[in-house]
């Protein structure tokens, strides 16, 4: 029993070890090809491992469609050049997390506001206007236009009237980070869905929106710059504690007054 457990050890030892080495050399030829399209197998292989291996992962690599060969010449495909994006040229690795593009859809009728509630984690009962992600290759608006009819039931045509760079901290580390685009929708027609399984949705007036104790810190400066009729651009810290919102604080970058 004794010897078959060093052997199950040693194994799982080894297979690590391969796992590592294949990572490695993976990452080495992504590097490589980033910055030297159209290298050969000896530009890509370094000699730091047998070359019988070397040719084993390069052509794992070519099976998953990542890397091809033309002319006796190794390049990155479409989908490897799509992959090398989210890869640091300078070290292989893949690169740390990035800012993602949001919309924050505001829809506005007769004197009256959306009033979110959101119904899923992250900032579950959390109150506030929905937001939503643009897809790839997505143009703002559409997605906001797709992104209000997909959770409301409702449609109409946006505007952009403000941008923000929004980070959440919480208990001191950050916790998100979005580029929010702000759109406003006026007067959007359709019927309201109420429930789904975002969350919740109702029409109501800016007292009431505003006096949610459960809100997104950053609604009452969204309301107060399009009643303004301002566009913003502005860096905004929403701080949590123990994942409450407690404060929120803002800097106006850009302001433009009587913008809508």
């Amino acid at each position: 029993m004794v010897l078959d457990n060093r052997k199950i050890k040693k194994s799982k030892i080894e297979n690590n070890k391969l796992e590592h080495e294949e990572v490695t050399e993976r990452d080495k030829i992504f590097k490589t090809l980033i910055h030297f399209p159209g290298s050969s197998f000896t530009d890509l292989w370094d000699k730091s491992i047998e070359s019988n291996k070397f040719t084993y992962y390069l052509k794992k690599l070519e099976q998953e469609g990542t890397v091809e060969k033309r002319e006796g010449k190794y390049h990155l495909t479409v989908r490897g050049k799509a992959k090398a994006v989210t890869i640091s040229g300078a070290t292989g690795q893949t690169q740390k997390k990035r800012p993602f593009v949001a919309l924050l859809l505001v829809p506005r009728k007769d004197g009256h506001y959306i009033l979110y509630k959101r119904m899923k984690e992250p900032y579950y009962g959390v109150c506030g206007f929905p937001g939503a992600k643009v897809e790839m290759g997505e143009e703002i608006l559409e997605a906001a236009k797709r992104e209000l009819f997909e959770e409301t039931g409702l449609t109409g045509e946006g505007k952009i009237v403000g941008v923000q760079n929004a980070v959440i901290i919480n208990d001191g580390v950050v916790f998100a980070h979005m580029v929010q685009y702000i759109v406003l929708f006026d007067e959007p027609s359709g019927d309201l869905i109420k429930n789904n399984r975002e969350g919740t949705y109702e029409w109501e007036k800016k007292d009431v929106v505003l006096a949610q104790k459960n809100l997104f810190p950053d609604v009452e400066e969204v309301i107060k710059s399009i009643e303004a009729r301002e566009f913003i651009v502005k860096e905004v810290q929403m701080i949590q504690e123990n994942e409450k919102f407690v404060d929120i604080k803002s800097k106006v970058l850009i302001k433009i007054p009587d913008f809508f």
